[in-house]
């Protein structure tokens, strides 16, 4: 008989906007290393998605609250991955090793967004196909 874990983040992420890495924020350059590109930033007004050379940063501000969560998803711990194109909107899954998984949303994305996160996406997968 087999065991699947299965377990959700528990937090549904809808990124509105790309960000220019150049424009980046100091606080997400914090979480790069210094022979770590990175391929795309998205975000809210509150929350951030930042995909690497290395790894998927998810950072998470409380609207309520001066907290900020930050989740750090290695690319040599995801195990699969799917994305989905609809008419303004993307949606990219992960798995992970741990059995965790993640739905991370980008919502109003014209052609040409979605084109650029697609660029982005096929990077993150060669990264994952290394492991």
């Amino acid at each position: 008989m087999a065991y699947m874990k299965y377990k959700e983040l528990g937090k549904e992420y809808n990124f509105n906007q790309i960000i220019p890495v150049d424009k980046a924020p100091s606080f997400i350059r914090q979480y790069i290393e210094s022979d770590e590109e990175i391929y795309g930033i998205y975000g809210t007004d509150k929350e951030a998605c930042v995909f690497s050379s290395k790894k998927l940063i998810l950072f998470d501000s409380g609207f309520f609250t001066e907290s900020q969560k930050v989740h750090f998803f290695p690319y040599k711990k995801i195990s699969s991955s799917a994305i989905e194109f609809k008419s303004k909107t993307v949606n990219i899954y992960f798995s992970y090793d741990s059995g965790y998984q993640s739905d991370i949303r980008f919502v109003d994305f014209n052609k040409d967004d979605q084109a650029n996160l697609k660029k982005v996406y096929l990077k993150l997968i060669s990264k994952i196909c290394e492991k």
